[in-house]
């Protein structure tokens, strides 16, 4: 397995491996919000399933191959939404990489299944008010259909000032419908990392937003008491920081790696 990559920054010795949300999306949604970080660290992005993979054996293997492909560089791996969770997944599934990584970055990010229901009753309730109409049900069957359906509830995902820069983003991209029906049928019912969070003792930055309506703000500071070691901070944002405050979510990247440098030294 080779998974094909996209890099920013070859030249410098830290490497921070972005892992998308979805399940099903595609890592366009990341740029160009986070090319500054590329001034100073390595920055890797790729599309989850590009081998092929349909389900979270598939993508952990994907991740590993990626950060094998790092080499010896100091690798940080950053999961946004989906993405934080496959991260954990990776973590609990290669419990040695603990010691070989330099740190972990959470996103926006959930560690049971019990985000889904207050999810969905948001979603209900949001596509009532604004009388949204699915030609599939919200149930999609074809690539075009998940993509569509993700633009429809975009005031979900976006505050309001952040719509119209919302749906471009969500245009852009690809969606895999097969593995985001695999992963909501074998793996998104049963996620739970509750039990895993307490025995991780690397380095690992939580960042939650505060205008969230994916993971509630609340659930994620719950999820903070399984791990009183991570470092947590929080952004006047929708779920996609980095899109609605790219300033803002670059320099708290930057400071955690750095404070993690100078500690080192």
């Amino acid at each position: 397995m080779t998974v094909a990559v996209r890099r920013l920054g070859e030249e410098n010795d830290t490497t921070i491996i972005f892992l998308h949300g979805g399940p099903g999306m595609d890592e366009s949604y990341f740029f160009p919000y986070i090319e500054p970080l590329a001034k100073n660290f390595e920055i890797i992005t790729f599309t989850q399933g590009n081998t092929g993979a349909l389900d979270i054996d598939g993508l952990v293997e994907e991740v590993e191959d990626v950060v094998k492909q790092c080499g010896d560089k100091k690798i940080y791996i950053l999961g946004h939404s989906f993405g934080s969770s496959l991260a954990l997944e990776y973590l609990r599934r290669k419990p040695d990489r603990q010691s070989s990584l330099s740190g972990v970055i959470l996103c926006t990010w959930y560690y049971d299944r019990d985000f889904i229901r207050p999810y969905l009753l948001k979603m209900r309730d949001h596509i009532k008010e604004n009388n949204i109409k699915f030609e599939s049900g919200f149930a999609p069957t074809t690539n075009e259909e998940l993509k569509e359906s993700s633009v429809k509830i975009v005031g979900m995902y976006f505050t309001k000032e952040f719509l119209e820069e919302g749906e471009k983003v969500f245009r852009k991209g690809q969606c895999n419908v097969d593995l985001y029906l695999s992963l909501e049928k074998n793996y998104l019912r049963v996620v739970d990392h509750k039990e895993f969070i307490p025995t991780i003792s690397m380095p690992v930055l939580s960042m939650a937003a505060t205008q969230d309506c994916i993971f509630d703000i609340e659930y994620v500071r719950a999820g903070l008491k399984l791990n009183p070691g991570f470092k947590h901070v929080e952004m006047d944002t929708g779920h996609f920081p980095f899109v609605e405050n790219a300033d803002t979510f670059c320099g708290l990247v930057s400071d955690f790696i750095g404070d993690l440098r100078n500690e080192e030294t």
